[in-house]
């Protein structure tokens, strides 16, 4: 039998209410926030701070990363260590020192990210396979094509769709909570000055759960 080890962690985003610099000292941050009472990691403009501390249950402090200074802070994100797959959450990628199995709604979570950004023809088990997302993008990122990008990448969820639908269909022993029903795409924005695509994918399992998977490509 088969085991997936878990490497994507849907991470909870903690909602950021103020963000001042500590009163003597500007290389540390005072941060206010909903409920910091699970903090994974702290980061400004995308980077991991070296250090934190959690005062109480709605504010931290945070040491500013060494290539930043006060100045250039845009952005403070603050990850809880709970693993969601909703509309807060963050999708992080990472293989921890002692791996574990994935089962449930995140295995089939991990499986759907895995298909849509397969190069169909790269599997050589099975040429057919890969939603072939990032071949996709590739062409209307070249052109700026907002309407395009979308447009490319909705037909790479519902190829990975049809063919995690087929495959699974094989394989009765799944439990419903792994096996997927649907998938559809419910919020996308592209920035042509970033080249990035933001997209939020509902994904439905037979067990009639959803998850949502948060991606910047």
């Amino acid at each position: 039998m088969a085991v997936d080890f878990q490497v994507c962690f849907p991470q909870e985003t903690i909602a950021v209410n103020k963000v001042r610099a500590l009163p003597g000292d500007l290389r540390v941050l005072e941060i206010e926030g909903e409920d910091f009472s699970a903090v994974d990691t702290v980061s400004v403009n995308d980077i991991e701070v070296p250090a934190f501390a959690v005062l109480s249950s709605h504010v931290l402090r945070a040491q500013l990363p060494l290539s930043l200074t006060l100045a250039d802070v845009r952005a403070v994100t603050v990850l809880s260590k709970r693993l969601v797959t909703t509309a807060k959450s963050t999708l992080r990628f990472r293989i921890g020192s002692m791996p574990s199995k994935v089962r449930g709604p995140l295995r089939l979570s991990q499986l759907f990210l895995k298909v849509l950004f397969t190069e169909p023809g790269s599997d050589i088990y099975s040429k057919g396979l890969g939603g072939g997302a990032l071949r996709a993008l590739r062409t209307s990122f070249a052109a700026s094509d907002s309407g395009g990008v979308i447009n490319n990448f909705s037909v790479a969820v519902r190829a990975t769709t049809r063919q995690i639908v087929a495959i699974q269909a094989r394989n009765p022993s799944l439990p419903p909570d792994e096996k997927l029903l649907n998938a559809s795409i419910i919020s996308s924005a592209f920035s042509p000055q970033e080249a990035a695509l933001s997209v939020a994918i509902e994904i439905i399992n037979q067990s009639g759960r959803p998850a949502i998977l948060n991606l910047v490509v």
